[in-house]
């Protein structure tokens, strides 16, 4: 038993197993020092990925983790994210190009590592150390961008070393013997003269690739920084891993106290049956197990474990997966033995039962079922035949017909002038004393403004009647006594009156919102039109003074005519004066006719807009007088219901009493099927087993536990063979870990 706290961290999935299966899980849930922490997998910080986390640990000075995966389950390898191999024993590139090529795929699948939402939640808990040794980033980049080789990285650390001296001494002698065949083909002389410059770049031209790594093995006195590319190829990995690490690390750096030791617990419904024959009869070395740990960037404090499990669509998951959690919180409570798993090395877990101790608790669990559900027969029996009550009289039936009215209640935050367009102010001419355009549009956007708010009156009226149509539908009495049957016969007659009614009641869309904005906008383009055919006042003023022009110069030869005698001269003058105040007084009058025709258009969009305004008062009364109607109908089978009940005085006791039986027979029906493959003997004596003590004449969906025994010193084995540790079950009898053999060929 483990004395530090241990947190198990999993999908929310996994957790609700637990909750699920809790009443079996119960004797190992109830142990003390662990915690259960969800694991957001999507999130992109460990602050989202696992926010309950820091409040879990908060004073805990160490502690252990045990994360479940649940992705990667058909793969062998369940924590193999990458999927990146390399064919153990075979030999490693020979060429520059291949190296090359191998090192494309290497930094790739370590950008593909840092994506891994294990990676991500590890790397927090365990940290993120620099790979060392690493290159500086100036040279890095040139190697990945193609504009420096390898080789020229070891040239360049071969020419940083005093060997180079020695080097140039021999290529200036004048022994050329000594030297061979390839490097007096590159000129010793020119080749001397590069390497006292250091030129590495003029030095790998003149060599090539074939002849560099022979030359720097030739001088390079066994320093593998000058003589492997294999090492260099290292340092550039590193390199690499870092820069990907750092892309992702600051938002997965997690600042409580890390724990001391982080399990990797995973579930695997792989099937390897007749595969990977190499494996099987291959023989193979620690060298050559699988990489994946390395080519995933985990880090080496975390261990592996994978826990076999039938497909999500076997009927047998639900009991595998309960095996599942029931390892979990074994391995929760107790210690990994010293030495029984290794780092970057992948083992397979078993969970195995004991059948009989497990059979002997299902049983007696069925029979405290079956022995409740019998119980509970006898109570709903006895119910049912308890004594009837007596039949009421007429005051009782005056309360069940009572008529209950649904008013709809506006709040009246719109007065309706408050819809109408004001015409009052409008004069002879379009632009004068205002402009009617401007005088419309502002109106109009008012007057829309306050008919939306005044649409959602009736809408709100709505809502609160049916919210006191639900609180006024029945009769709830519960004193009520028996109706007689000619009393019943009243009631049945009501209903069928009001669902007449019902039927007959005429409502109409108040939510139609569209039908009223065309009427609007139809009588408001109705407006403008006749507002743009009237004259403005300058256009009117002309028309006038042109008008009086002509009809004035018609008179003019009149005029010359009389101008004889005085006597007829002014006749002339006055008959003109008097047609020209004629004709005047005529123009004056067509203004005020147009100006009565534009106050007609006003009264008549007023009329439209009154008109849909009667339509929603009269549809709040319809939909009043048909929630009233419905009422009385629901009012009406609200008593019948509940004399169709009291017919048998202890009716709403059986239904509590039939409704824990469907409960039980559920519940045993539920563990039969996740149980299946145990068999439930018939011959045991449980005499001494109680029915369990619940009120049930309360409507709770009561959890029946399992009848565990406590257990005293009851031991099992762990993970390794004498290893023992205490279970609070009897049920369970090993907890065995087998390394799994993942060679990669």
């Amino acid at each position: 038993m483990t004395e530090l706290l241990t947190v198990i961290i999993a999908e929310k999935n996994i957790l609700a197993g637990f909750e699920r299966f809790r009443i079996f899980l119960e004797p190992l849930l109830r142990e003390r020092g662990v915690a259960v922490c969800e694991w957001n997998a999507e999130a992109e910080s460990i602050a989202e990925m696992t926010p309950s986390l820091p409040e879990a640990v908060a004073t805990e000075e160490d502690w252990r983790a045990i994360i479940v995966c649940g992705g990667g389950r058909r793969r062998k390898n369940p924590f193999d994210y990458t999927g990146y191999h390399e064919r153990c024993g075979e030999k490693p590139p020979q060429t520059w190009e291949e190296i090359a090529a191998r090192r494309e795929k290497r930094f790739a699948c370590y950008e593909n590592a840092v994506h891994n939402p294990l990676w991500k939640l590890a790397s927090a808990l365990c940290g993120t150390g620099a790979f060392q040794p690493s290159l500086e980033e100036g040279k890095f980049d040139a190697v990945a961008m193609g504009e420096t080789h390898t080789g020229e990285l070891m040239l360049s650390k071969f020419l940083e070393t005093a060997d180079a001296a020695e080097a140039v001494r021999l290529l200036s002698g004048a022994d050329g013997e000594k030297l061979p065949a390839f490097l007096k083909e590159a000129e010793p002389s020119a080749l001397a003269r590069m390497m006292k410059r250091r030129d590495a770049k003029g030095i790998f031209g003149l060599l090539g690739q074939e002849h560099l790594l022979r030359f720097l093995r030739m001088f390079g006195n066994a320093d593998p920084r000058v003589t492997d590319p294999e090492y260099t190829e290292y340092i550039l990995e590193n390199t690499k891993k870092n820069r990907v690490i750092a892309s992702v690390a600051p938002d997965f750096d997690y600042r409580g106290v890390l724990p001391s030791e982080v399990l990797c617990v995973a579930l695997r419904t792989y099937d390897g049956n007749g595969a990977e024959p190499k494996i099987n009869w291959g023989s193979f070395t620690e060298n050559d197990y699988s990489r994946f740990s390395e080519f995933n960037l985990y880090p080496d404090k975390l261990k592996f474990m994978a826990f076999d499990v039938r497909d999500d669509a076997h009927n047998k998951f639900d009991y595998d997966l309960l095996r599942f959690l029931g390892f979990v919180l074994i391995l929760a409570n107790n210690e990994i033995p010293a030495g029984a798993m290794s780092k970057n090395r992948l083992y397979l877990a078993r969970c195995e039962n004991d059948n009989d101790a497990l059979s002997a608790l299902l049983t007696a669990y069925d029979t405290k079922l079956q022995k409740t559900a019998i119980h509970l027969t006898e109570l709903r029996e006895e119910a049912l035949l308890s004594d009837q009550k007596p039949y009421g009289d007429a005051s009782f039936m005056k309360k069940a017909e009572s008529p209950v009215v649904i008013p709809l209640l506006t709040d009246k935050t719109v007065e309706v002038n408050a819809l109408k367009l004001s015409y009052r102010q409008i004069g002879l001419s379009r632009d004068c004393p205002l402009d009617e355009n401007a005088f419309l549009s502002e109106q109009y956007a008012e007057l829309k403004k306050n008919f939306r708010r005044y649409l959602k009156q009736p809408r709100r009226a709505l809502a609160g009647a049916v919210e006191e149509l639900r609180r006024q539908h029945t009769v709830t009495d519960k004193e009520l006594h028996y109706l007689s049957a000619f009393q019943l016969d009243d009631v049945t007659e009501r209903i069928n009156g009001a669902e007449q009614r019902i039927a007959a009641a005429q409502t109409s869309n108040i939510y139609d919102t569209e039908k009223y904005d065309e009427t609007m906008e139809r009588e408001k383009h109705a407006l403008q039109k006749y507002i743009a055919e009237r004259m403005t006042k300058r256009t009117a003023i002309a028309a006038g003074a042109a008008a009086l022009l002509a009809y004035f110069l018609g008179f003019v030869p009149l005029l010359i005519t009389s101008a004889n005698t005085a006597g007829s001269f002014v006749f002339s003058v006055l008959f003109t004066a008097a047609a020209c105040g004629l004709l005047a007084l005529c123009g004056l009058g067509g203004l005020f006719w147009l100006r009565r025709g534009l106050i007609a258009r006003f009264k008549k969009f007023n009329e439209a807009m009154a008109a849909m305004v009667s339509e929603l008062t009269n549809s709040i009364h319809g939909f009043s007088k048909y929630l009233t109607h419905v009422c009385a109908f629901m009012r009406g089978y609200s008593v019948l219901n509940q004399m169709n009940e009291l017919d048998k005085p202890g009716a709403a006791d059986g239904k509590l009493y039939h409704k824990h039986m469907q409960d039980i027979q559920k519940t045993r029906e539920q563990f039969k099927i996740l149980f299946s493959d145990i068999a439930l003997p018939s011959d045991t004596d449980f005499s001494h087993i109680n029915i369990y003590d619940f009120d049930f004449l309360q409507a709770v969906d009561y959890t029946y536990d399992v009848p565990f025994e406590e257990v005293r010193n009851n031991k099992i084995e762990f993970m390794r063979e004498g290893n023992f540790v205490k279970s609070p079950v009897s049920f369970v009898k090993a907890i065995t870990l087998k390394r799994e053999e993942l060679y990669d060929v």
